[in-house]
């Protein structure tokens, strides 16, 4: 379930380039304030601050993961916060395109996560995902909140996985 948080922004998003993400419309400060969301879950994953990253959702915005429930409001937060007292997660982007279109942003991409238990049993391997992901914020009276997000996985992501997998 938390899966899907963790694509939406990323853990250590050492993947993400801008340079190469399509960007259509919005102010600048509208871009400038999505580029500064990602920067500051990117630190949040790379540290486990699960807090920090729940804290971009909308109190009304959910997570639709693929082979899990639906996660809304306050589960979002509680559901990131046993991901990561439980895990370190190492996570790839790469960011096709962010749309504005009035108080809507919309960004999609491809993802590759790996996951490993902090406390693994003995010969415990990584769990590798990687697809596509969907991510909607609206512009809100407190900055810019994720409403929806959701991911499906996909052999198209295979290239970002083997990055992933050669980083050790």
């Amino acid at each position: 379930m938390i899966r899907i948080l963790i694509v939406a922004i990323g853990a250590v998003l050492s993947g993400t380039s801008f340079a190469e993400t399509e960007w259509r419309g919005g102010s600048p400060e509208d871009r400038a304030a999505i580029a500064a969301i990602i920067e500051t879950w990117k630190q949040a994953y790379a540290t486990g601050n699960g807090q920090a990253v729940a804290d971009g959702y909308d109190p009304k915005g959910y997570v639709m993961a693929e082979k899990a429930p639906l996660a809304y409001g306050p589960t979002v937060g509680a559901n990131l916060k046993k991901t990561f007292e439980a895990n370190t997660i190492d996570m790839l982007l790469d960011l096709k395109e962010v749309e504005f279109n009035g108080t809507w942003c919309f960004i999609q991409g491809t993802f590759a996560s790996k996951r490993l238990p902090k406390a693994p049993s003995p010969g415990t391997e990584p769990r590798f995902h990687a697809g596509f992901f969907f991510t909607l914020l609206r512009k809100t009276d407190s900055g810019w909140k994720v409403w929806r997000n959701m991911d499906t996985s996909s052999p198209d992501a295979n290239p970002l996985l083997e990055q992933l997998k050669g980083r050790g």
